[in-house]
């Protein structure tokens, strides 16, 4: 079945390739007045819990965003778990150098 389709596409294939041009050249000839009917966003749930957060984070925080994501963990065998003195001693420290030391 696919061998005399294929067959049929080879021996037309001069007709095959001028449809396929002409169908690409009338997609974007009725493709080029879509772009004023197309709007960005509407990807954000009002109402989700995480637009919310955002939100709330905006009034409370004016709008900041952040410059920099810094992610701390354990040692893995170490024993540490995330109530554990030492890593709550280290992050302490860390972020107070972070705020302080500026």
């Amino acid at each position: 079945m696919l061998a005399r389709l294929g067959g049929m596409i080879y021996r037309t294939r001069w007709l095959v390739l001028f449809l396929a041009l002409l169908i690409v050249a009338g997609a974007a000839v009725f493709g080029t007045g879509l772009f004023g009917s197309l709007k960005s966003g509407g990807f954000n749930d009002p109402a989700s819990e995480s637009s919310r957060a955002q939100a709330l984070l905006d009034a409370k925080l004016g709008g900041a965003t952040a410059d920099i994501v810094i992610l701390m963990s354990t040692v893995y065998g170490r024993g540490y778990t995330i109530v554990d003195k030492a890593q709550s001693a280290s992050r302490s420290c860390f972020s107070h150098c972070l705020l302080f030391d500026a």
